[in-house]
Order: C-alpha cells, then structure tokens, then sequence
C-alpha cells in the first residue's frame, strides 16, 4: 500500500492520519468511509481534499471534521465540464493547488480515453485544461506533474502553468522513454527533454548532464520552487533536480 505524506500528515488508501512534532500519530475521522485514495492536497482553508479514484469524485474533508463532495459523482465515470453537481471524473490521481488556489486534478483511464489535466475551482466547478491521448503501440501516461507560474525558460508569469513527465516504451525493446514537457496556461505543448530512453547513457538507468542526454528510471512525483524542478526516480531511489542553466 503506498502513502503520501504531506504537512506532517499521512495518507494511506483508506484513512488520513496526523503526526506531530513528538511523533504521536492521530487518526482524522471522517464521516463517510472512504477506498481507494490516491492523493491528497491542503488547501488554503487548511481543508484535505482527497481523489478517491474507483468512486470517480474528490473529497473534501475540513479541519473539522466535515466531509463533502467537492467534485463528481460517486461511481460516475466520465469527461463533462460544469458544476460540482453536473462534471463528471474518471479515475482521478494526483491533486495540486496552484498559486491561485485552485485544485488540478490528472484524471482519466489511459487504456480507454487517455489522461486529461483539469482544474476544479474553490465554488467546485471543473474545466478541463489538456488532454493526452493514449497510444496502444506506446502505453504512454503522464507519471507526474507540477504547477507553477513559470514559462518553458522558468521565468515568471502571470498564469499557472504545468511541467510533466510522459513515460512511453519504445517498440519491442520495453525500453521507457520519459520526457519532460511544459504546457502553458493557452494550451501551448513544449516538448523540454529528455530525448534518450533508459539505461542508453546510464549505468545502469540514470545518467545527469543536459535535457539532451540526461535519463530518468520511472519518476513517479516532482515539484518545483524557485530553484527548479525536483524529480523522484523511483526505481533510481534519488532525487534529482532540473536547472535552468
């Protein structure tokens, strides 16, 4: 079973629990029981809002204890825009909010309609931003994303914008292709690197240097400061950080 943890608070599939500073750990009750969940974000209210992904709805739990549906419907699959009432999600991941406090949601079956990156307003209202349409002879998914207000060069804007990481294999080899993209907050796609699969300038899987040459083994997570962008390789169990040169 794989666990988040974020601002000191654990997340397991089923149940969110609180760690503080002298390490004593306290379950979060909520109401409704909950499966299946696949991240979670704090918002500025200081409220939990999970993905509870078989269900096809996020969840939002305050710090009160009241829980409610954010957005969806349970056990409704589908892409509509609209109203927290009206859309509709299709085995929602990974959750963000963005500087402008909305919450981003990567959502969809990649074997059936591929991913789709979609915003979800504080009034619950869904939009759907990017759609990555799936390639059976590639399998390819987004494995991660970040938001952040910055350009493909990493300068300031004034709009959110988003890096993220598609894995595909390439031919018969089972080779993983991964690459990083910028997308931009008017739908511009900029392919960013890298352009080699794994273990091809690797020993065995991760070789650094420029997005021309650099490898990654399977990032599953990233985020992005200031500073650049921080990736987790998975299997090459390290931390690795894009630069702007």
């Amino acid at each position: 079973m794989k666990n988040y943890v974020i601002n000191n608070t654990v997340l397991d599939s089923f149940n969110v629990f609180k760690v503080d500073r002298n390490k004593k750990v306290t379950l979060i009750p909520h109401p409704d029981k909950l499966s299946d969940i696949r991240d979670m974000a704090i918002g500025l209210d200081s409220s939990f809002y999970f993905s509870e992904s078989t269900n096809c709805r996020i969840i939002k739990l305050t710090k009160n204890g009241v829980q409610s549906v954010f957005a969806g419907k349970k056990g409704v699959k589908g892409y509509a825009d609209g109203p927290r009432d009206k859309a509709h999600l299709t085995y929602p991941g990974l959750v963000k909010f963005g500087e402008d406090g909305n919450l981003w949601v990567l959502d969809g079956a990649i074997y059936d309609s591929g991913q789709r990156i979609r915003k979800i307003s504080m009034d619950g209202t869904v939009t759907t931003l990017f759609t990555l349409k799936y390639d059976f002879k590639t399998n390819n998914q987004i494995m991660a994303f970040a938001v952040t207000k910055r350009d493909k060069n990493f300068n300031l804007t004034a709009n959110e914008n988003f890096f993220f990481i598609v894995t595909s294999f390439l031919g018969d080899t089972r080779l993983r292709h991964n690459q990083l993209f910028h997308l931009s907050n008017t739908k511009v796609l900029t392919p960013m690197g890298p352009n080699l699969p794994e273990g091809t300038n690797a020993d065995p899987f991760e070789h650094d240097g420029s997005l021309e040459v650099a490898t990654f083994f399977i990032p599953d997570a990233m985020t992005i400061n200031p500073y650049g962008i921080f990736v987790a390789d998975f299997y090459g169990n390290s931390i690795r950080k894009i630069a702007r040169q």
